[in-house]
């Protein structure tokens, strides 16, 4: 489980195109790229070196209808999917 008060930046290594509502991310070491929709472009828009995974959550749910039960778990999951990618770094 990561904790929500983590910090997080992006990978400056991994390169970011927007395609539509949604990005894709190249990930140099692992030679993949990950494509992120909807509310992970969301979430990706949000880290930012500053805000902690509590303000992100804040910030999904002022802008989507979900729980926040079910919100931290998918944010949590969502983040450490990113984090073992390596695609994002704590600060």
């Amino acid at each position: 489980m990561v904790n929500m008060k983590t910090i997080l930046t992006h990978n400056e290594n991994c390169p970011v195109r927007a395609i539509g509502k949604g990005l894709v991310i190249v990930s140099p070491e692992e030679n993949e790229t990950h494509s992120i929709e909807d509310i992970g472009a969301f979430i990706w828009t949000r880290i930012d070196g500053k805000n902690d995974l509590d303000t992100i959550l804040d910030e999904i749910l002022q802008e989507y209808e979900v729980a926040a039960s079910t919100a931290s778990k998918d944010l949590q999951t969502f983040i450490s999917h990113l984090m073992e990618a390596k695609l994002v770094l704590p600060v």
